[in-house]
């Protein structure tokens, strides 16, 4: 549930006031993670299959774009908050670590209002088993009323990309 807009209010004061007395910008991280009995590469296949993601990603279901760094691509993104709706967000390319490792971020308004900034790295924890852990570092005056209204969302969509990518894998 979405916080009380006198809630949101006085959240969006304070990040400002912080703001102008010089203080470092208002940030947040949201993570997910899932340990998944398949081999690295049969992961990265899957992660790195953008066409595939509606196949098993319940919160980014599809995405339009090249995985090639200094690229973008389109995130149609399925928002559970209140109400329900799909975002379509442009993200920048940032690093691709073929078998590894890609981010992309994406700056919203400008660069003090909102950064968002998203990793998604795999480990082999051994020839049959993959870590995967996704972060999305936000950072801006608006991150204190993002993340009162979205924060929850956000993170149930991150569980289930991780739980979606294992789910998948694991077949």
């Amino acid at each position: 549930m979405p916080a009380p807009p006198h809630t949101l209010a006085r959240i969006t004061r304070e990040a400002l006031v912080s703001a102008r007395r010089g203080s470092r910008l208002p940030s947040a991280a949201i993570e997910a993670s899932a340990v998944i009995a398949a081999p690295i590469d049969a992961v990265w296949a899957t992660l790195s299959d953008l066409e595939g993601y509606g196949g098993w990603n319940p919160f980014t279901p599809r995405v339009d774009g090249a995985l090639e760094v200094g690229a973008d691509v389109a995130l149609h993104v399925q928002m559970k908050a209140p109400p329900a709706r799909r975002l379509r967000q442009v993200e920048h390319v940032t690093c691709v670590e073929p078998g590894r490792r890609v981010d992309w971020g994406t700056m919203m308004v400008g660069p003090m209002a909102l950064r968002a900034n998203r990793t998604q790295q795999l480990e082999a924890l051994g020839p049959e088993t993959t870590r995967y852990w996704t972060e999305d570092v936000f950072s801006g005056l608006l991150v204190p009323l993002v993340m009162a209204l979205y924060r929850g969302s956000i993170q149930r969509g991150f569980e289930g990309v991780a739980q979606g990518l294992k789910a998948t894998c694991e077949r």
